[in-house]
C-alpha cells in the first residue's frame, strides 16, 4: 500500500517532515506566548470624518469624530494613554475604511510606569477625494507587559 513503509526503516522525507512539523509547533507557541498572552489591556475608539467642501469641528470625547474635513485638509485630535507599575508596549492599529487616511505620531513604542504619553492622531484627506463621502473605523491601542 506505502511503499516507504513497507520497509522497517522510515524513509528520510518522513525525519525531515517530522522535524518541520516540530519546529513549526514551538514557533508558533513562543510567538503566542510572547505576544498574546501578555496583552493587559485594549482600548478601542470608533473614528470618523465627512468629507465635504467645509470644514466643521466635533468636539465630543467618546469617539475619534473628526468632523467634516474638506478634500486637500487634514484634522487632528489627541489621545492619552498611561500605564500603572508595568512597563508596556503600546501599539496602534486602524481598521476601517478611513485607515487609509489616518496617521498616528507615535506607535509601536515603550511607556515606563507610570508614565502618560500624549499620541497625535490625525486624519488627511486627499485632494481628489470624493466629497459627500463618509469614512470610518475603529482605532484599538493594544497594551502589552514586557
Amino acid at each position: 500500500m506505502f511503499t516507504f513503509l513497507s520497509n522497517k526503516k522510515l524513509h528520510p522525507f518522513l525525519y525531515v517532515l517530522l522535524a518541520a512539523s516540530l519546529i513549526s509547533l514551538f514557533l508558533s507557541f513562543f510567538v503566542w506566548s510572547n505576544y498574546y498572552s501578555s496583552v493587559y489591556k485594549i482600548q478601542k475608539f470608533g473614528m470618523d470624518v465627512y468629507v465635504i467642501n467645509e470644514l466643521g469641528f466635533d468636539v465630543s470625547s467618546e469617539a475619534m469624530h473628526f468632523g467634516y474635513v474638506p478634500p486637500g485638509a487634514r484634522a487632528l485630535k489627541h489621545v492619552n494613554i498611561s500605564v500603572n507599575d508595568i512597563r508596556t508596549l503600546v501599539t496602534i492599529e486602524t481598521e476601517g475604511n478611513i485607515s487609509q487616511f489616518v496617521y498616528v505620531s507615535d506607535n509601536d513604542f515603550i511607556m515606563e510606569p507610570h508614565e502618560t504619553r500624549k499620541i497625535e492622531v490625525a486624519v488627511a484627506i486627499p485632494k481628489n477625494t470624493k466629497l459627500d463621502s463618509y469614512y470610518n473605523g475603529i482605532m484599538t491601542v493594544i497594551l502589552r507587559k514586557i
